[in-house]
């Protein structure tokens, strides 16, 4: 019997929602039970993706777009803490049903998302050891990432604490796929020369901790030197080499995170791309 079209669309999505399960530590069997309950969605931009004190949100994989993990606070403005983009899964937390969210993932762009229904991934997190093990390495990682935040939200001088911020963000929006696609071991992918990312300026300044104005004089800096180009609400980061560079150098260091940042990036930018080895 020969399928219609509609139905190799259906069939091949599953094909790929299977592959993408598996890929987390899903036996077969309870990937054949969850794939079929799977849906896709599309969220628009400034959209809240996941709404805080909420329980029994469905667990969620970002297939294209850009999302940011925050705080809302009282005067209407948000406190960033993160940046997810295309193969990251969000909410882990609604794992144990009762407790609820307590952070806001926002839409920065037009985010199009798999949803899988939390009681499925519940019943998973009680029995299949390889997800189990999938979800402390995403957690883990997750604390890491944060505590980097506020290690460099603490960085006295402002353009070395924006320096280090802008930095780490790019490394997650460049590394998400690779790093969360599968539970196993995964090789990071090769950084090109003088690819650009855009951020609006708001998320920028709020995750770095600066005003605006010292954002926009520090933006300013890195615009003069080649790192970045400015354009209104949205910064796009030039040289990632040097960028990446610069932060696995303070990372190894065993002095004050972030002190001397900027000097740093200024003087790998200075070299050829060959010779800046991420």
């Amino acid at each position: 019997m020969t399928l219609n079209f509609i139905d190799r669309k259906k069939t091949l999505v599953n094909i790929v929602n299977y592959q993408l399960l598996r890929g987390i530590g899903l036996s077969e069997s309870v990937t054949l039970k969850v794939v079929a309950h799977t849906r896709f969605k599309t969220y628009s931009p400034g959209e809240v993706l996941s709404p805080r004190g909420v329980v029994g949100l469905p667990w969620r994989y970002v297939l294209a777009g850009v999302a940011c993990i925050c705080s809302p606070e009282y005067d209407g403005k948000r406190n960033v803490f993160g940046i997810v983009g295309s193969g990251y899964w969000v909410g882990e937390v609604p794992v144990d049903d009762t407790q609820s969210t307590v952070m806001e993932i926002l839409c920065m762009t037009e985010v199009r998302v798999l949803e899988v229904p939390i009681e499925f991934i519940q019943e998973a997190f009680n029995s299949e050891f390889n997800f189990c093990r999938y979800v402390a390495r995403l957690l883990n990682d997750r604390i890491l990432r944060q505590t980097e935040t506020a290690l460099v939200q603490r960085i006295p001088e402002i353009v070395d604490r924006v320096t280090l911020g802008l930095a780490l963000l790019c490394e997650t929006f460049l590394n998400c796929s690779s790093a969360r696609a599968s539970y196993e071991p995964h090789k990071r992918e090769v950084v090109h020369a003088h690819q650009s990312l855009p951020f609006n300026q708001t998320i920028l300044g709020s995750y770095c901790d600066v005003s605006r104005s010292n954002l926009s004089q520090t933006l300013k800096q890195f615009a003069a030197a080649g790192l970045c180009q400015v354009q209104y609400g949205q910064v796009t980061v030039l040289r990632l080499e040097a960028w990446m560079h610069t932060l696995k150098i303070h990372r190894n260091r065993a002095e004050s995170v972030g002190v001397g940042a900027y000097e740093t990036l200024i003087n790998v930018s200075l070299k050829p791309d060959y010779e800046i080895l991420v």
